[in-house]
C-alpha cells in the first residue's frame, strides 16, 4: 500500500469515528452484512483518495465548470464537497443540508473560512416528494446566490444547451424524512433515488426548476443497486424508467463497487449471476471502443485505481466482431442475388432430415451441421452460441472442440438473422441513395425471416437476444446509451464510505433534444406525455411496438409508425418489418419520434383517458414490478 493510501486510511478512520459519535451509530461487530451494504440508512464519503481519483478522472469534462456555482445536495461530512470545491474554485458553493447534525462539525468550518464561497441552507435538494423542485426556484431567486436573471424566451436556443455556470452534485444514499419527522419505513430507498433522477430528467426535458435557464449536469452518489434500474446494460434491462431517462439524459457510472451482473434484478441483496450478462464478445468489443474514447478524450485511470470489470472476457487478442451493417451491394440486382443466396441457404438447412435430432449418437462423429458452421458469414455467432450453451442444460459435445450440436444450431440461427438484418440495411440504403422502390425486396425479406423462424421454431434455440444485442451494439448510433459511455467506472471499495456500503457515482448529462411540437404542444406537455406513453408501452415490453401501440389506441400503429422512421430503419435498431421490433428494444430516438407523432395524430385518445390508463399502469407496476418476466433472453 502506498504512503498516500496509508494516510488516507488513517484519515478515513478518524472521520469514521467522528461520524459514528455524531450520528449515534453503534460499533458493528465484524463486517457489515451484504444487505446492510446494499441498503444503508445514511452514508458519507470518507476516502480522500476516492474523491481525488474521481476528480482526476472527470477533469477533462469538468474544465468548462471552473468558476461555476455548485449546488451541493446532502453534503453530510463535506469531504467530497471540499474536494470538488478546491478543484473547481466555484463562484459560489451552496450546501443544501437539512440534517442539522452535520452543521457544527462539518459545515460551519467551511463557512468560517476567510473569503468563504460556501453558503448553507436547510432547504432540501432531494426528497421522496416533489417539494425539492420549488427549493431550486428559491435558490435562483436569492440574490445572495445568483445575480438577477430574466427568464429566457421559450424559443431561446440556450434553454436546450448545457448551462456550464451551474453544476449540481449530491448524495442520495439517505433516508428522507416523511410526515411528522419519521424516517421512511421501507426495505430500501433505491426507489427514492430512482424517483429523484426521473423527476430531474422530466424537468430537464421541459426546462423547469433546476433547468429553467439551461440544462444542468449532475453528479449523484446513489445506492449502487440503483444503477441497475437507471442504466440499461443490455436490452433485457430496458424498462419504462430507463426509456425515459435515456430520452432525457446520458447517464454514466463514474465509480462503483460491483459490476451490474452481480446484482439481483429486483431484489435487495447482491446475488452473483442475478442479472444475465451480455456475451463476452459484445462486452469485449464495447470495452475496446470505450478505451479508444478515453484515449481520445485524455481520460486516464488514476494510479493504484482499477476499473470495475464488466465481464470476464476470455477471448483471443485477434478475436473480432463482424459488423452486420456493412454495405457491399450497391445495386438492386446485386441485392436480389444476395437474397437468392440466403434463400438457398435456408432451404438447405430446412431440407436436413430430422434437424432436431441431428446430434452425435454412438460412434457417429458428425452432427451434419459442420458445413453450415464452416460457411458462417458472422464468425462470432459460434462463440456467442457456445456461451449460451455453457449456461444452459448440457448437450452432447462435438469431437475435438467440445461444441455441442445445440450450440451449432444456435450459431446457424444467429448467423441467418444477422444476414437478414444486413440485407434489410442494404434495402434501406438503396431506397435513400437511389430512390429504389423496395416493396418487392421487403416482401422477399419478410418471407425469408418467416422461413428462418419456421425452420428453427421447434429447436431449443432460445432468445432473439442472441442476435439483437449484436445488432443493437453495431447500430448507428448504438441503441443502448450504455454502449455509448465515454469511460469505464472506477473501482471503489465499501470501506471508502461510512458506514461500509455499496455506493456508486453517476454522471447525469441532460440531452439537448427539443420535444417542442410547434403549434401543437410545448415541451412540458410533450415530456409529460412521453412519461405516460412509456408507462403504457412497457406494460407490453416483450411484445412488438405495433402490438403495444394498438393496445393503447385502435389503429395507433398504422398511423404513428410511418411518422417514426427509426422503427423501420435497421441501422437505428429497427427492422423493415416493425413487428420484429420489441418494446424493450425501443431506442430513445424511437420514443422521441412516437411522442411527437402522437400530438400530430388526429385520432389520439382524449388526454384524460391516457392519463387515467397511465395511472392504472403505475399503480399495478408498483405491486408487481412490470417487466421482470424471466423470458430467458441474453
Amino acid at each position: 500500500m502506498s504512503k498516500k493510501r496509508i494516510a488516507d486510511a488513517i484519515a478515513s478512520k478518524s472521520l469514521n469515528d467522528t461520524l459514528r459519535k455524531l450520528l449515534d451509530i453503534p460499533v458493528s461487530r465484524g463486517r457489515p452484512s451484504v444487505s446492510a451494504q446494499v441498503n444503508p440508512e445514511q452514508v458519507d464519503i470518507v476516502s480522500e483518495s476516492l474523491c481525488d481519483d474521481v476528480l482526476q478522472y472527470l477533469a477533462p469534462s469538468l474544465k468548462p465548470y471552473q468558476g461555476c456555482t455548485v449546488i451541493d445536495v446532502n453534503p453530510g461530512a463535506c469531504l467530497w464537497s471540499a474536494k470538488l470545491h478546491n478543484f473547481l474554485k466555484p463562484k459560489r458553493h451552496i450546501l443544501m443540508e437539512p440534517d442539522e447534525r452535520y452543521a457544527e462539525t462539518f459545515i460551519k468550518p467551511l463557512l468560517d473560512r476567510p473569503n468563504s464561497k460556501y453558503f448553507h441552507t436547510t432547504l432540501t435538494g432531494a426528497h421522496n416528494t416533489g417539494i425539492f423542485l420549488t427549493n431550486f426556484n428559491k435558490l435562483f431567486e436569492d440574490e445572495r446566490l445568483f445575480s438577477p436573471r430574466q427568464n429566457p424566451a421559450y424559443d431561446d436556443a440556450r434553454l436546450r444547451q448545457l448551462d456550464t455556470s451551474v453544476l449540481l452534485t449530491g448524495n442520495l444514499v439517505r433516508r428522507f424524512a416523511r410526515d411528522k419527522g419519521m424516517w421512511a419505513h421501507r426495505a430500501n430507498h433505491t426507489d427514492d433515488s430512482n424517483a429523484i433522477l426521473l423527476v430531474q430528467a422530466l424537468t430537464a426535458l421541459s426546462n423547469d426548476a433546476l433547468h429553467k435557464y439551461g440544462l444542468v449536469r449532475q453528479l449523484w452518489w446513489v445506492p449502487e443497486k440503483a444503477k441497475t434500474s437507471v442504466i440499461a446494460y443490455n436490452q433485457t434491462f430496458r424498462s419504462k424508467l430507463t426509456a425515459v431517462l435515456d430520452l432525457a439524459s446520458d447517464i454514466t457510472e463514474v465509480a462503483g463497487i460491483k459490476p451490474a451482473v452481480d446484482f439481483e434484478r429486483w431484489g435487495s441483496v447482491l446475488k452473483p449471476g442475478g442479472i444475465r450478462s451480455r456475451s463476452s464478445a459484445v462486452a469485449n468489443a464495447g470495452h475496446v471502443q470505450v478505451k479508444q474514447r478515453m484515449h481520445e478524450a485524455g481520460i486516464k485511470i488514476p494510479k493504484d485505481r482499477k476499473i470495475v470489470p464488466a465481464i470476464n472476457t476470455k477471448l483471443s487478442k485477434d478475436f473480432e466482431m463482424k459488423d452486420p451493417y456493412i454495405v457491399v451491394h450497391h445495386t438492386e440486382n446485386a441485392l436480389n442475388k444476395a437474397i437468392d443466396e440466403l434463400e438457398a441457404h435456408v432451404d438447405a438447412i430446412a431440407s436436413m432430415p430430422d434437424l432436431q435430432d441431428c446430434v452425435i449418437k454412438g460412434k457417429k462423429k458428425t452432427s451434419g451441421l459442420e458445413h453450415f458452421i464452416d460457411t458462417l458469414h458472422y464468425p462470432q455467432s459460434i462463440h456467442i452460441a457456445a456461451e449460451v450453451q455453457s449456461t444452459r442444460s448440457s448437450g452432447t459435445l462435438m469431437p475435438e472442440d467440445g461444441v455441442t450440436a445445440s450450440t451449432q444450431r444456435r450459431a446457424i440461427y444467429i448467423d441467418a438473422m444477422l444476414r437478414i438484418v444486413n440485407l434489410e440495411t442494404h434495402a434501406v440504403v438503396l431506397r435513400e441513395e437511389k430512390q429504389t422502390d423496395i416493396t418487392n425486396i421487403a416482401a422477399r425479406l419478410f418471407a425469408l425471416d418467416k422461413a428462418v423462424q419456421k425452420v428453427f421454431h421447434t429447436i431449443n434455440i432460445g432468445h432473439s437476444g442472441l442476435y439483437s444485442d449484436q445488432a443493437a451494439f453495431f447500430a448507428r448510433p448504438q441503441n443502448l446509451k450504455y454502449d455509448r459511455r465515454p469511460f469505464e467506472p472506477l473501482q471503489a471499495n465499501p470501506t471508502e464510505f461510512f458506514p461500509e456500503s455499496s455506493v456508486a457515482l453517476l454522471d447525469v448529462v441532460p440531452s439537448t433534444i427539443d420535444l417542442d411540437v410547434p403549434g401543437l404542444a410545448d415541451r412540458q406537455e410533450v415530456s409529460k406525455l412521453g412519461n405516460e406513453l412509456a408507462k403504457l408501452l412497457f406494460l407490453y415490453r416483450i411484445t412488438s411496438i405495433p402490438y403495444a401501440l394498438d393496445k393503447i389506441a385502435p389503429n395507433a400503429a398504422q398511423d404513428l409508425i410511418p411518422q417514426a422512421p427509426s422503427i423501420t430503419d435497421p441501422r437505428q435498431g429497427g427492422r423493415l418489418n416493425p413487428e420484429h421490433v420489441m418494446v424493450r428494444s425501443m431506442t430513445d430516438k424511437m420514443l422521441e419520434e412516437l411522442v411527437k407523432a402522437w400530438f400530430e395524430w388526429p385520432f389520439k385518445p382524449d388526454r384524460f383517458e391516457l392519463e387515467l390508463a397511465s395511472t392504472r399502469v403505475e399503480q399495478w407496476d408498483s405491486k408487481v414490478r412490470t417487466g421482470v418476466e424471466e423470458e430467458g433472453e441474453v
